[in-house]
């Protein structure tokens, strides 16, 4: 299942304060995810990662307009955690930005979706590692090497795949990348909870190709494009508009 927000009211939480948003539209995807994967007797899914290359020029976005790029891990009931960046300025004037999301189903309906909202956000024709992980029972998200971007949550996930998608709102649509600077998803990697040594030392955690058949690439946006056919050889997929 892939994440689409279609409750009427998110509750987004900012670095400095809270606010809300509102979604409008459902959303559309471009990109891949994974098959499922077992979550018992072992939880395979306890990270996802990618490295993210930004255009030479981020797409003009408006009020009531989205387009976001991220790397999630997904459970069955639709729970979730999120890395990426985004461009939707009716959320922040900060466009893009990176920001770290959850969806807990187990909270009432209004308030399942909740977010982290960056300060910052990524330069054009820039490479970035996004990462979703567990560590001591909470998930945490970090972009490249720099600090943990959000300390963490309890959130209960279970997640049994990964997901890594250019995401827009369906009547609005805005996309990352143009035909001459492609969107680039590279190094696209999960963490099935195998490690050398001690789990507890994420510098031996032992990450891997998610299994993403041709049929769970997705191309979902009016006048998109999707190119996954260097997948097999470099885990690399670009996608433009």
């Amino acid at each position: 299942m892939r994440k689409v927000i279609m409750m009427s009211l998110m509750f987004i939480l900012l670095l400095s304060n809270s606010s809300t948003s509102f979604a409008y539209g459902n959303s559309l995807f471009v990109g891949g995810e994974s098959t499922v994967y077992p979550t018992s007797p072992v939880q395979h899914v306890q990270g996802a990662r990618a490295t993210i290359t930004t255009p030479s020029s981020f797409v003009s976005v408006s009020s009531g307009q989205m387009t976001s790029a991220w790397v999630a891990v997904v459970g069955s009931s639709g729970n979730l955690a999120q890395m990426g960046f985004a461009s939707e300025p009716s959320v922040t004037s900060v466009n893009p930005h990176y920001f770290f999301g959850v969806i807990d189903t187990s909270q009432p309906p209004l308030s399942q979706y909740s977010e982290v909202i960056g300060t910052t956000g990524p330069s054009t024709s820039t490479s970035i590692t996004f990462t979703v992980k567990k560590e001591n029972g909470s998930w945490r998200a970090y972009r490249s090497n720099s600090p943990t971007f959000f300390a963490g949550t309890n959130t209960s996930i279970g997640p049994d795949r990964v997901q890594y998608y250019n995401e827009s709102y369906d009547d609005a649509q805005k996309w990352y990348g143009t035909s001459s600077s492609k969107l680039k998803f590279s190094a696209v990697q999960f963490w099935d909870g195998s490690a050398s040594a001690s789990a507890s030392d994420t510098s031996k955690w032992i990450w891997k190709k998610p299994n993403i058949p041709n049929n769970y690439f997705f191309n979902e946006g009016t006048g998109t494009s999707l190119d996954y056919s260097t997948w097999s050889s470099s885990s690399t997929w670009t996608s433009w508009k």
